[in-house]
């Protein structure tokens, strides 16, 4: 569960101030002696204020300043890739992120994803699917008991388990995950696709019909969308 942010802000600028709640806040960027504060329905407003005013002002809320320019609200995270040491903030805003703070950032990230497990109903769940890459935004969704219909959003044609996504070769109704008790008590999960759509389990093709075993951490490529599946035990573990 992401830090509730209680609270407005006073931005001076140059006829006077600017309040803003700061929860709509994404990122606050220094230009020499200016900040301009951008929010998530992508206004601007330029401050006279220098970034460390900001900074001071934020503290007690989940603001990390990135780089040595850029402050950002680590609750607007969408994306963050290493690679390219960049972070994908809601507006779809792009920002430059250090390597010594990325591990912050996976922190925070780690910690507020702890929190969500928490507070998850856990009696059905068997585990998450963690979708990652594509044409997809960075999205933990659960896996219960039983049999899971997977697909791209709709509201036309909603399914159990729904990826939002602008991956047009992913179907609305893509796949099935079946996870059943077995003689042990442990579940297991099972993958199967009735279409001859495009699905790769560890980039190896799906046979309509034909029932594949999941293991932890086992890769499921659905059209253009990687999606990892991860068992309940391995984040049980990873707590």
């Amino acid at each position: 569960m992401r830090p509730q942010q209680i609270g407005r802000l006073s931005i001076p600028t140059a006829k006077g101030f600017e309040v803003r709640e700061i929860d709509k806040i994404e990122c606050l960027e220094s230009d020499k002696h200016l900040t301009h504060v951008y929010l998530e329905d992508k206004e601007v407003i330029t401050s006279i204020m220098m970034l460390r005013y900001f900074e001071d002002e934020l503290k007690g809320h989940p603001f990390e300043r990135v780089h040595n320019q850029t402050l950002v609200n680590l609750c607007k995270i969408k994306e963050y890739s290493r690679q390219q040491d960049l972070l994908i903030l809601c507006s779809s805003k792009r920002v430059s992120i250090s390597r010594e703070k990325g591990k912050k950032v996976l922190k925070f990230l780690k910690s507020s994803l702890e929190e969500e497990e928490k507070t998850t109903d856990m009696r059905d769940k068997v585990g998450s699917l963690i979708v990652q890459g594509g044409q997809a935004q960075h999205q933990i969704l659960p896996l219960k008991k039983g049999l899971q219909l997977v697909g791209r959003k709709s509201q036309l044609k909603p399914c159990d388990v729904m990826i939002e996504t602008e991956d047009k070769v992913m179907s609305r109704n893509h796949f099935y995950i079946d996870s059943r008790e077995n003689e042990y008590g442990d579940y297991e999960s099972f993958i199967f696709i009735k279409e001859p759509v495009k699905t790769l389990l560890n980039q190896l093709p799906l046979e309509p019909g034909q029932e594949y075993p999941l293991t932890n951490r086992s890769v499921i490529r659905a059209g253009e969308t990687d999606i990892v599946f991860v068992a309940l035990a391995s984040l049980e573990e990873e707590k």
